[in-house]
């Protein structure tokens, strides 16, 4: 069935080549499309698409098995070891990004970020308590820095191993994988175009009793537009399969989904992880936060991190948008119980970002897009014109947000601007005579 994913124009035969040869392929939802029995869009911002019953039970159970049979281990995020080994000065330096009001002191809050985002660790009640004790209440960031704070996530992370931001452990089935062959058959099927060549091993997890993974996105870039993306490749969708029934907990949550949340918003955010009240939330209620799916044995949930599309077979993928909302977190499955998933990946590279999600972005606020036009339209390149008056447009608008560089670029774009006009005006003047 052809679905939704893929909008595919053939022009083959207008360009003399073979019928049927795809010279432009989008990864962009098409919400007009016929859904199959037991689909439902969930969302459009990001598209989130729900199949119930996609898979069957005994095609669930042989991927279990095969995961099983290859052997699983723990899932792994940074570990308190960036902490022991990062150095001093390093260390007081990437705090005090946490310092949200630049007063020095730490809140709660602002505690549980820093630890979050330096030792991949959830701090609970108990941990800030402990912390409040040692340190006072609001700590400087000399005494924060200095609070051994190595030894202190390990050792809450052996006492309550849920405080990691991912609590699981998996296997991955490779090319020669017969149950991952046949889903990304049945995949494909689905969206109405092969997947192999841009899949990448099929992931299967297994979270036990108060197993989950905190807020996250799966692009695998920082979503800060700044033309020079952290990888080369973008995960474009992710495709996920409940594989089990869930007695209690184990919910998917998007905590941006139906919110006012833009790209701009999120532009400060590391790869893989979300700060911010939103975050917070899902944390502390993850499955009262945003949009809530229920894990059902079989079921298929199927978002978009991104949109892209590409010109020529062989040419680069062009980033349409990035979905910000598409951050979403595993939810705590209840005592005693085990949540089991499988994840295919659909990868693209390598990537470019178009101008027009620049300018949307750089329209948002975001100064790294804005800082990357100034530039572009300085020096006419990526597919714009030399024009030092958009250059200068702006780079004001970020260098008033605290851009140096921009500042630095401006005052260049500035001295062209006159010596244009300059020459003009002296060929306006030889013309009079």
């Amino acid at each position: 069935m052809l679905l939704m994913v893929f909008r595919i124009v053939v022009i083959g035969l207008m360009l003399g080549q073979e019928e049927g040869v795809l010279l432009k392929e989008q990864f962009v939802a098409d919400f007009d499309a016929p859904l199959p029995a037991g689909g439902r869009w969930l969302s459009q911002d990001p598209p989130i698409l729900e199949v119930d019953d996609w898979m069957s039970r005994k095609a669930c159970k042989r991927i279990i098995a095969e995961a099983q049979h290859l052997g699983l281990a723990a899932s792994t995020t940074p570990k308190a070891g960036m902490l022991r080994h990062m150095p001093p000065e390093h260390l007081m330096q990437h705090l005090a990004g946490f310092d949200g009001d630049g007063d020095g002191r730490f809140s709660r809050p602002e505690i549980r970020a820093s630890l979050k985002m330096a030792g991949a660790l959830l701090a609970d009640v108990q941990l800030l308590d402990d912390l409040e004790e040692h340190l006072g209440a609001y700590p400087t960031l000399h005494a924060f820095a200095s609070a051994n704070l190595a030894d202190i996530v390990e050792t809450a992370m052996q006492a309550r191993p849920w405080l990691q931001l991912r609590m699981s452990e998996q296997a991955w089935l490779g090319t020669t994988s017969r149950q991952r062959q046949t889903l990304l058959k049945k995949l494909s099927q689905l969206l109405g175009v092969p997947l192999a060549e841009h899949a990448e091993d099929l992931q299967v997890v297994r979270y036990p009793g108060r197993g989950q993974y905190a807020c996250h996105h799966d692009a695998g870039v920082r979503l800060s537009v700044n033309g020079r993306f952290a990888h080369s490749k973008l995960r474009v969708l992710t495709a996920m399969i409940y594989l089990s029934d869930v007695n209690s907990g184990g919910e998917t949550a998007f905590p941006y989904v139906g919110t006012s949340t833009t790209l701009s918003d999120v532009q400060e955010f590391p790869v893989r992880s979300c700060q911010g009240d939103v975050a917070t939330r899902a944390e502390e209620a993850c499955n009262q936060t945003g949009l809530v799916v229920q894990p059902r044995r079989g079921k298929l949930v199927l978002f978009f991190n991104a949109a892209a599309r590409q010109n020529l077979q062989s040419g680069p993928w062009q980033v349409l948008d990035v979905f910000p909302k598409a951050f979403h977190a595993g939810c705590p499955v209840g005592a005693g119980a085990e949540k089991w998933v499988a994840q295919q990946w659909i990868e693209l590279g390598p990537v470019n970002v178009t101008s027009s999600f620049y300018h949307a972005t750089a329209e948002g606020g975001d100064v790294d897009a804005q800082l990357f036009l100034g530039e572009a339209y300085l020096q006419g390149k990526d597919g714009l014109p030399r024009d030092p008056s958009q250059a200068v447009s702006w780079l004001r608008r970020a260098a008033s947000a605290g851009s140096d560089e921009a500042q630095s670029l401006l005052k260049r774009a500035s001295k062209l601007i006159k010596a244009r006009a300059s020459k003009a005006s002296k060929a306006g003047r030889s013309a009079d005579l």
